[in-house]
């Protein structure tokens, strides 16, 4: 099993969580890297990227690399879409609160973990105790 950390934009996450109220829970996400590895079991946790980053919520691949049409730019939506490699995600829940950046960056863990690049890495491979220690941040009262 992998694990996977996948940064999304705050616009990108709007529509994310729209799509989950509206009853939906598989994500097509597109992976830029670790396409070879990734595979249906791997585990990816949701990140909003900005300012104030942070993981907020938790699926699951749920099947293999497909094509999709996502924006070819999210900071150029006009340029429109196209079809890119990505996997079906299954959410399975928002983390029990929200682990910031700034507490995981105190976190031996994390030591070497590239926290400033752009999403254009998407997604970013975790270790399972990188993975563990997000879950443990979120399930603390901080």
């Amino acid at each position: 099993m992998r694990y996977y950390l996948f940064q999304l934009s705050e616009d990108t996450v709007a529509e994310v969580l729209a799509h989950l109220e509206s009853g939906g829970d598989l994500l097509s996400l597109p992976f830029r890297n670790h396409r070879h590895e990734a595979g249906p079991g791997d585990q990816v946790l949701l990140w909003v990227q900005g300012r104030d980053a942070f993981a907020w919520g938790a699926g699951q691949i749920d099947g293999p690399e497909a094509l999709a049409h996502h924006p070819m730019s999210y900071r150029e939506p006009d340029r429109g879409n196209g079809p890119r490699p990505a996997f079906p995600v299954r959410f399975d829940g928002f983390l029990d609160r929200n682990v910031h950046r700034s507490e995981l960056k105190e976190q031996p863990a994390f030591a070497e973990f590239p926290f400033d690049q752009a999403n254009v890495r998407n997604p970013f491979e975790l270790s399972e105790d990188q993975y563990n220690a997000i879950f443990d941040r979120a399930e603390s009262d901080a």
